[in-house]
C-alpha cells in the first residue's frame, strides 16, 4: 500500500509513487532512482524550479516518504519489501502471557516498521488485528504489541515464539523448537553497531541498526534464530530502553552523551560558576517539563530565579536554539515561568518582552513589560524596553522620562537631549543661547531649532531601532524589496 502523501504538493506525490514502484523490484541507490525518474519525466515540474538537481529532489522526497528507508550504505529500500519473509523470535515471559502483550524491544523492534509508516494495520494471518502501544513522552513502560484475547494461549511462559512477517502487515505467530545458530545475524548486528559507534561511552538506537543489517543481506532472519537480545549478548552487546551498547562498560544513549558534552561546552563558553551549573540545570529541567518530557512539575520560582543569572539566561537561549527551538518558543516558555512564579516572575517576563520586541511582536513585548513592572516596579529592563518603544513611536518626552530612570547611559537619551534639550543650563528668562534675541522660555525651550544633521541623526537611529523590531522574516522581505527595486532587470 502506497503511503499517504496528501500533505505534499501533487508533483511530490508523482515522484514518491514512481520511487515506490521502482523499489518494488529491488533496493536502489539514489542516483539510479534519479536517473529513472528523469527518463520518464517525473522530475520535469520541480527541477530546477524547486530543486537544483535531480538528486536533490530525490533525496528530499525519499526522506519525507513514509515506508522508505535510506540505509547507512546509501541504498534506498522499501520497508514492506525488506521485512517480508523475515522471522524474529522472542522468549515469552509469564507477564506477557498473562497480559496478552509482548515487548517489542529489542527482539521485535522492527516488527511494525512497515505498517507504522504506511498507516495499515498489523494483523495476524487470521485477520485479527495487533495493536502496538508505545509509551508517550514522560510515561514509563516499554513498547508492546497486544493481540486479541487468547492469541497467546497456545504458548507457555519460556516458549520461543516466532513472528514471521508477510506483506501488507500480516504476521504468522508460531512455536519454535528448532533454530539456527544466528551467527551471521549476530555478526551483522555487531558490524552495524561498530559502524555507527563514535563514542566508547555511548549506546545507539537498535531500530536503524537492525534495518541496516536486513538491507545488507537478504538471507538474514529468514529462518528462526535466537532472539535479538540473545544475539546481542553473544557479541558483547546489551540492550537497554531501545538502545544497544557494550556489555562490559557503563554507557548512556548517544543523544545523552552528546548533550552532556554540549552542556560542558556551554559552561566553558559562558564562564559558568558553580551556581551557574545548578541554575542552568534548573532552567533546562523546566524547559523539558514544558515540552512534556519529565513527569514532575518543576519549581517555577526556582526557574525564575535561575534566569536572573545573566550568563545562564544567555546560555539557555543559545542551547535551545542549537537544538532547533526558536525564539518564539523561548519567549512563550519565559512567559509561562513568569506567570507561575508569582512575585518572582518579573525577570522571566522581562526576558520574554525583549524577545518579542526583537522579533517584531511589539504589542506582546509591551504587555509582558507592563506585567513585569506590575510585579516589580523596579524592573529596569522592562522600563528600558518601554522607553525604547516610546522613542520609536515619537513620544520623546515619555522616552526621556523612562530611560533617565532606568538606564541613564542609554544612547537614546543623548540623541533626544541633543534635539529637545539643547541648552540644559539656560534659565527660562535668560536670552536664548541660539542668538534669536528672544527669551529662552519663548524660543528654544518651547520650539527647539533642530538642524538637518540632528534630524538625520534621530531618523537614522529610529530606522535602526525599527529594524530590530520587525522580525527576521519581515526584515528579509524588506531586503528583497530593496534589492528588487535596485535591480532594473527584476520583473517585479
Amino acid at each position: 500500500m502506497f503511503p499517504d502523501m496528501s500533505q505534499f504538493p501533487p508533483e511530490w506525490e508523482v515522484i514518491a509513487s514512481t520511487v515506490w514502484n521502482l523499489l518494488e523490484v529491488e533496493p536502489l541507490p539514489p542516483s539510479d532512482i534519479a536517473a529513472r525518474c528523469r527518463e520518464i519525466g517525473a522530475l520535469d515540474d520541480i527541477v530546477p524550479s524547486l530543486f537544483d538537481t535531480d538528486l536533490d529532489a530525490i533525496d528530499d522526497v525519499v526522506s519525507l516518504t513514509d515506508g522508505i528507508w535510506t540505509t547507512r550504505a546509501g541504498t534506498v529500500v522499501r520497508l514492506d519489501r525488506l521485512l517480508a519473509d523475515r522471522v524474529f523470535t522472542h522468549r515469552l515471559t509469564s507477564t506477557e502471557h498473562l497480559d496478552h502483550a509482548v515487548a517489542l524491544d529489542p527482539d521485535l523492534t522492527v516488527l511494525d516498521a512497515d505498517v507504522d509508516a504506511m498507516g495499515v494495520a498489523l494483523t495476524l494471518i487470521d485477520g485479527n488485528e495487533l495493536t502496538v502501544d508505545i509509551p508517550g513522552i514522560g510515561e514509563t513502560g516499554r513498547p508492546v504489541v497486544t493481540g486479541p484475547s487468547g492469541w497467546l494461549d497456545e504458548f507457555a511462559p519460556g516458549d520461543l515464539v516466532a513472528f514471521a512477517k508477510e506483506l501488507e502487515g500480516s504476521v504468522d505467530v508460531f512455536y519454535v523448537d528448532t533454530i539456527n545458530d544466528g551467527h551471521a545475524e549476530a555478526a551483522a548486528i555487531r558490524d552495524g553497531f561498530d559502524a555507527v559507534r563514535q563514542d566508547p561511552d555511548a549506546g545507539y538506537d537498535v531500530w536503524p541498526i537492525i534495518i541496516d543489517a536486513l538491507a545488507s543481506d537478504a538471507d538474514l532472519f529468514t529462518t528462526p534464530v535466537p532472539p535479538i537480545d540473545e544475539l546481542l549478548e553473544s557479541v558483547g552487546l546489551e540492550h537497554r530502553d531501545g538502545y544497544m551498547g557494550p556489555g562490559d562498560t557503563e554507557w548512556l544513549p548517544a543523544g545523552v552523551v552528546f548533550a552532556n558534552k554540549q552542556r560542558a561546552q556551554v559552561a566553558e563558553v559562558y564562564g559558568f560558576d558553580v551556581c551557574c551549573h545548578v541554575a542552568f540545570e534548573t532552567v533546562t529541567d523546566a524547559w523539558d517539563w514544558n515540552l512534556g518530557i519529565p513527569a514532575g512539575e518543576p519549581d517555577a520560582v526556582a526557574a525564575a530565579k535561575a534566569l536572573g543569572h545573566e550568563r545562564v539566561s544567555a546560555a539557555f537561549i543559545s542551547w535551545i536554539q542549537a537544538r532547533g527551538g526558536d525564539l518564539i518558543d523561548i519567549a512563550s516558555f519565559f512567559e509561562s515561568i513568569g506567570e507561575r512564579a508569582g512575585r518572582h516572575g518579573a525577570l522571566p517576563l522581562e526576558r520574554a518582552a525583549w524577545i518579542w520586541f526583537t522579533d517584531g511582536a511589539v504589542a506582546d513585548a509591551i504587555e509582558d513589560a507592563n506585567a513585569a513592572i506590575t510585579l516589580d516596579p523596579n524592573a529596569m529592563e522592562a522600563t528600558i524596553l518601554l522607553g525604547h518603544v516610546a522613542a520609536i513611536r515619537g513620544d520623546y518626552g515619555e522616552a526621556l522620562r523612562l530611560l533617565r530612570r532606568s538606564n541613564p547611559g542609554d544612547v537614546w537619551i543623548g540623541i533626544l537631549e541633543e534635539i529637545f534639550e539643547p541648552f540644559p543650563d539656560a534659565k527660562r528668562n535668560d536670552p536664548c543661547p541660539c542668538g534669536s534675541g528672544s527669551k529662552f522660555k519663548v524660543c528654544c525651550a518651547r520650539t527647539p531649532k533642530v538642524t538637518p544633521i540632528e534630524r538625520m541623526h534621530l531618523l537614522t537611529h529610529k530606522i535602526l531601532a525599527f529594524l530590530h523590531t520587525v522580525g527576521s522574516e519581515r526584515l528579509h522581505y524588506l531586503g528583497r524589496i530593496a534589492a528588487s527595486a535596485d535591480d532594473r532587470n527584476d520583473p517585479n
